[in-house]
């Protein structure tokens, strides 16, 4: 048998290890660099080329067809996010996702863990517990471990667990479920911990994708972006450790962990009063006139906790502000045709 208590403490303790590393004290980072060094039209544009087969087909197909439907086939979101990038063909296009229904499936859902090297410092199986060979499953338990990825969690390293959610056919032949005939999986000599964990319904967004051109190049977009929110920053209105700071900026960055020091809040406090880029890598992006010199000027907060709250798509008859109109956006009126498909995407 497995032993439920063990198995949700391994899982706890390989998140709790997960967000140790990645913490870090509160610390505020401004850099400067020359506009047309910055790279921001690659940072912020994505050619279709580069995009997964999916993202492109949908790229494509709204561009070719006005628009194109598509319904998700788990529960990761849109295949691109309302508001997105991309370029085809050279132009530069802004993605528009509408969540145009939602469809509802029942699912199977497994807790998985691989148990590593047995030494104690992993999830350990009793010694009674039961173990299947992964060639020996049914079909359809197999198709259940192929879309795992056993071999992804094989590299994240030991102990590493995920709930894993999947749909299975109605005439299926199972030994994991409803009553698992096994405890865990032998694949090619590793071992995994299956455990059923029930039936659960799932939402699939059906989403709508369609495109409009904001600029013929990605260095005209970047223009544009530029005009719209270039400032000027005059050396005159900085104290002489600021004009330091601001030199340490363009040299690679100035950073300083909270508390700040006062020079420093000030000189972040005059650049957030100016209009910022929503490029969501960073938490405030402009582009500042300072010495005769366009700087793409970025400050990065790592204690900043309102990164991701944005949905990645509007819903029907919502406009850009969030208001519910829809019949235009600037001041175009909308008549696409829609391409619907609910099949694989082929590019």
């Amino acid at each position: 048998m497995m032993r439920r208590r063990q198995f949700l403490a391994g899982s706890g303790t390989a998140l709790a290890v997960a967000l140790a590393g990645c913490s870090r004290p509160p610390r505020v980072e401004l850099q400067l660099t020359p506009l047309h060094e910055s790279g921001l039209g690659e940072r912020l544009v994505t050619p279709r080329r580069l995009l997964d087969p999916p993202q492109a087909t949908a790229v494509r197909r709204a561009r070719e067809d006005g628009s194109y439907v598509r319904t998700v086939s788990d529960e990761s979101g849109p295949l691109l996010a309302d508001g997105q990038f991309v370029s085809d063909d050279g132009a530069v296009f802004e993605i528009r996702t509408t969540r145009v229904d939602v469809e509802h499936r029942t699912v199977e859902t497994f807790a998985v863990i691989y148990t590593g090297d047995g030494d104690g410092t992993t999830y350990e199986l009793d010694e009674d517990a039961r173990v299947v060979d992964y060639g020996d499953l049914p079909p359809a338990d197999r198709a259940m471990f192929d879309a795992l990825d056993p071999d992804s969690l094989l590299g994240a390293g030991d102990g590493t667990a995920v709930l894993h959610t999947h749909d299975y056919p109605d005439d299926h032949d199972s030994v994991l479920l409803p009553d698992p005939a096994y405890d865990a999986v032998d694949y090619e000599g590793e071992t995994f911990a299956v455990e059923y964990e029930g039936r659960e319904t799932v939402e699939n967004g059906r989403f709508r994708y369609e495109l409009d051109r904001l600029a013929p190049d990605t260095a005209a977009y970047v223009e544009q972006l530029a005009a719209s929110v270039v400032f000027t920053l005059a050396a005159s209105d900085l104290s002489e450790e600021q004009r330091e700071m601001l030199d340490s900026a363009m040299e690679g960055g100035y950073d300083e962990e909270r508390e700040l020091s006062d020079a420093f809040s000030a000189l972040l406090d005059r650049l957030r009063s100016h209009d910022s880029l929503d490029v969501g890598y960073a938490d405030w992006v402009s582009v500042a006139e300072y010495e005769r010199t366009e700087y793409l000027v970025e400050i990065d907060d790592n204690d900043f906790d309102d990164r991701t709250t944005d949905r990645p798509y509007r819903l029907p008859d919502e406009d850009d502000d969030g208001t519910t109109n829809g019949t235009t956006l600037n001041g175009t009126t909308r008549n696409a045709t829609t391409t619907d498909t609910t099949g694989p995407p082929s590019d």
